[in-house]
């Protein structure tokens, strides 16, 4: 593939959609300051709040290639400004070729320029013989602390400056892992420290990108230590077990199990001693949770992970959060063992018995004992009148029609001795007594509270049964002419007008509706204008 046939859809191809759009934004505000092109690779130099970076495109076959001195590790934001600025500006790219012949024909001039381009680079010219000299990172640890310190400084990271930080970050990495190949015994410090680095900024800003650069540090950890001793590692274990343990990165949690799991292998009673420290009568709900996920996930099986979990397990079970949050954990895994944990506690936690029920009917409903479920959901609907438990218990014995007569009579009764008249009606109307509904007709209309929730829920859904009070409901909130009271009339009125449009036995009521309205309303002009439509034919 030549220049010439060059496409956006090669760059496109080629890279994120974010990385394309920050591309594009950099050529646009100028960050692209020389060009210039030979044979088929173009070059430029690009300047930006990160630093200075130089970047060259070429061709493999139909494939785009480049590569940049930003730390980026795939193709970046600087090449494709390159690219854009081939598709947008080729004449202003410098033709390399001619300058090179004429170079070529003086060996002074070609000696000069020679001299020239070293002096001017002599780093870069060295990379051309990389078996002269060692692979050397000068930099110091202090130095290297400085620089992480001086990355995480910032008040507050901002989406502008994400990806610098990304470049800082990866060359901090690459000073970090030179001195681990060099088998510095500070290597261990730096990377406790640039971990602190990123906890510390974690604590007032949770960008993306921080998240990101977090996850890919602590994975990468196991892949830097394979020739270290238990000992020298010891501070990493001990940094990464304190951030594991901070509920506060609980979005880091599945990395950082990971990477303790990987480091197992180096140290390998450093869990079971961390874990055991961890365990006293005041451990938080939380920790116990995460050293419970962390031996009950683990990829390898040993003694001393039975004996944590069961300990782990144990401290959870004291407590009764802790042992809600294991019954649910183990709904997932273990019906069996949740419902034995679940029934020893009920009784066990009189403040929390609302909370175990709730588990006991859950088990029974995934075992399919819905009588079982049944009985746990009236003592919670006892205890805790509500509507949402009496639709629950109705739904579990959809197929026990004699059990449920038995508790909608107990049901009942509760509801005489108790002065819950909002809840009562709710259930007379999910049970479509029109009787119980026609014999409190009067009050329900005189009290604001039960007209309005009447009201609200027959005009969700059409009630046959009570059809023919609809009218009543109707005429009582437009008399009111509250703009509240006439906006439930007006979804009122629009269930009750299609219902009886639809069922040619029930047109004659809407009708006879209608007159009434026409001629009651006739010369309300703001009655007129909100209900003129509806009222039409």
């Amino acid at each position: 593939m030549e220049w010439h046939d060059f496409s956006r859809e090669n760059l496109e191809a080629a890279v994120t959609p974010e990385v394309y759009r920050r591309g594009i934004e950099y050529f646009w505000q100028g960050h692209l300051v020389r060009t210039c092109k030979i044979d088929n690779i173009i070059s430029g130099a690009i300047t930006g709040t990160g630093g200075d970076y130089k970047v060259r495109l070429w061709f493999e076959g139909p494939e785009i290639k480049g590569d940049c001195s930003c730390p980026y590790p795939n193709f970046c934001k600087h090449m494709v400004a390159l690219g854009i600025a081939w598709l947008e500006e080729n004449t202003v790219f410098i033709d390399l070729q001619s300058y090179l012949a004429s170079i070529l024909k003086s060996p002074v001039l070609r000696t000069n320029i020679l001299l020239d381009l070293i002096h001017k680079d002599p780093i870069n010219f060295l990379e051309l013989f990389p078996d002269l000299v060692e692979n050397k990172d000068f930099l110091s640890a202090r130095g290297i602390i400085n620089l992480i310190r001086n990355t995480f400084s910032l008040p507050q990271f901002t989406l502008a400056y994400a990806e610098e930080l990304w470049e800082k970050i990866g060359r901090i990495e690459q000073l970090i892992h030179h001195k681990i190949q060099e088998n510095d015994p500070a290597a261990m410090e730096l990377l406790v420290e640039l971990l602190s680095g990123f906890e510390k900024t974690f604590e007032s800003d949770r960008n993306e990108t921080l998240i990101k650069l977090w996850k890919d540090e602590i994975l990468a950890l196991g892949s830097y230590l394979n020739t270290w001793s238990c000992s020298t590692i010891h501070p990493l274990l001990d940094k990464l077990w304190s951030l594991y343990l901070n509920p506060s990165l609980w979005e880091l949690a599945p990395e950082l199990r990971t990477s303790l799991w990987n480091l197992h292998g180096y140290e390998p009673d450093f869990l079971c001693r961390s874990i055991d420290d961890s365990l006293h009568d005041e451990t938080p709900l939380l920790i116990l949770v995460s050293l419970y996920t962390l031996l009950v996930e683990a990829p390898f099986a040993a003694s001393w992970l039975s004996n944590c979990l069961e300990q782990v397990t144990a401290s959870l079970s004291e407590k009764a959060d802790g042992s809600l949050w294991l019954i649910d954990r183990l709904i997932e895994t273990d019906l069996v063992q949740a419902y034995k944990l679940a029934k020893k506690n009920l009784h066990r936690f009189p403040e929390a018995q609302l909370s175990f029920r709730e588990r006991l009917i859950i088990i029974h409903q995934q075992r399919s004992e819905f009588k079982q479920a049944a009985a746990f959901s009236f003592i919670q609907f006892r205890e805790n009148p509500n509507f949402e438990e009496y639709s629950r218990l109705r739904q579990l014995l959809t197929n026990a029609p004699q059990d449920w007569e038995l508790y909608s009579k107990k049901i009942r009764e509760l509801l005489r001795e108790s002065s819950d008249k909002l809840l009562t009606l709710q259930i007379i109307i999910a049970e479509g007594d029109y009787q119980g509904i026609s014999d409190n007709l009067t009050e329900i209309l005189r009290d604001e509270e039960l007209l309005g929730l009447a009201a609200r829920i027959l005009a969700r859904r059409v009630q046959k049964n009570f059809i023919g009070l609809y009218p009543h409901f109707i005429k009582e909130l437009l008399r009111r002419q509250s703009p509240q009271d006439w906006k439930i009339a007006s979804e009122l009125m629009v269930t009750f007008k299609r219902y009886c449009l639809y069922q040619d036995t029930e047109k004659e009521q809407w009708v006879q509706l209608q007159q009434e309205l026409q001629q009651i309303y006739s010369d309300n002009a703001g009655f007129l204008k909100k209900f003129g439509t509806i009222l039409g034919e």
